[in-house]
């Protein structure tokens, strides 16, 4: 049930990091005490390195570090490689495979071939609108940037301070603390109960087989009427999204009986659960409109690139591809280039000097 939330807001206005800090961070240290395994994961890494941090085990053979969350402040530093090295798209991947649950087999320099695994990841991240400056088409054409749940904040008041209670804050540290306590030993009691898995009741699952055919034909239309919209990719997984949302309400709801369950390992989500995930959806699904608007209206300045280094930009996709195989139009989704003369010209080049891989 792996949940990717990043949320995108004017630094200093919309206290993106407030909550992370004060609260995200301490919980999670506080659950990981409790259970005796670290939740925290690493916020900065390279693919190799959370690989092997992943791969760490017990002395009876456990992984001791696939489980967790990932909490990072900002979320651009994904991105601030992407036109010196050639390692974004595999940062990227890995993004979507953490999420997905699962990491491929790849060599690394300490333990060589690492194994297939389960993992069980979670991402809450921060970032600025300066993020539009950096996010690129790959980001949603790959995968990653449609597995995320986004919430856009446009502050339009400023907050009222108490300037006393501002400076004497003592008594609300205490609160603070107190909350933590409760938190993590309500989300370590769920952690060590006998729970396995969360299904819907059959009024929840019509509910959502109804919400998921609607948005299967919501995203046909969109795919039919303009294949490069890159909003159909995330409607057809907003399905998805909601079903993990109504599990997570379920857990929620009974955060008090599921640690008291003796036999069973299974606990339902019902109608309200379901109906408050498929309107967070929604609420999401508005986010990301005005993520990509956003973003369609911050000019840039990409880099130069001259006819070679386009070349070796092309040509790097059919490297990742397991057959070294692309149609012209996968190239063009995957680069995010404009067919034209320019483009044409490097097909033929590549069919000219890099083989069979680039088919028209």
């Amino acid at each position: 049930m792996n949940i990717f939330t990043v949320a995108v807001g004017p630094s200093g206005l919309a206290y993106k990091s407030t909550p992370m800090n004060y609260f995200v961070i301490p919980t999670l240290l506080a659950v990981g005490e409790r259970v005796g395994k670290p939740l925290l994961m690493p916020s900065r890494f390279s693919v190799e390195g959370m690989i092997e941090y992943l791969s760490k085990k017990n002395n009876k053979g456990e992984y001791v570090n696939n489980e967790g969350c990932i909490v990072r402040d900002e979320f651009t530093s994904v991105f601030k490689e992407a036109y010196k090295k050639d390692y974004l798209m595999d940062a990227l991947e890995f993004l979507s495979e953490l999420y997905d649950g699962t990491v491929v087999r790849r060599y690394t320099r300490k333990t060589q071939l690492e194994e297939y695994r389960k993992v069980y990841v979670n991402l809450i991240a921060a970032t600025t609108p300066y993020l539009y400056t950096v996010m690129r088409r790959e980001f949603f054409v790959q995968g990653t940037g449609n597995r995320i749940l986004f919430v856009i904040h446009k502050p339009d008041s400023v907050p009222k301070v108490d300037g006393e209670a501002f400076f004497m804050s003592g008594y609300e540290l205490e609160e603070r603390i107190k909350i933590i306590e409760r938190f993590s030993e309500c989300l370590a009691n769920l952690y060590n109960s006998r729970l396995r898995y969360v299904y819907p009741d059959p009024e929840a699952g019509k509910m959502w087989a109804e919400y998921k055919a609607e948005k299967s034909r919501e995203s046909l239309e969109m795919f039919r009427k303009d294949p490069k919209n890159l909003e159909y990719s995330y409607v057809e997984r907003s399905p998805e999204f909601a079903l993990k949302l109504s599990a997570l309400a379920a857990i929620s709801r009974g955060y008090e009986a599921i640690p008291l369950m003796r036999s069973a390992d299974t606990y339902l989500v019902n109608e309200d659960d379901m109906s408050y995930a498929i309107n967070r959806v929604e609420k999401h699904l508005k986010y990301f409109r005005t993520l990509l608007e956003d973003w369609g209206s911050v000019t840039y300045e990409a880099p130069v690139r001259t006819y070679d280094s386009n070349l070796n930009y092309l040509y790097s996709f059919f490297e990742k591809q397991p057959d070294g195989v692309l149609t012209q139009r996968e190239l063009l989704e995957m680069s995010g280039m404009v067919l034209g003369v320019e483009f044409s010209n490097l097909m033929v080049t590549l069919m000219k000097t890099k083989g069979e891989g680039a088919k028209p």
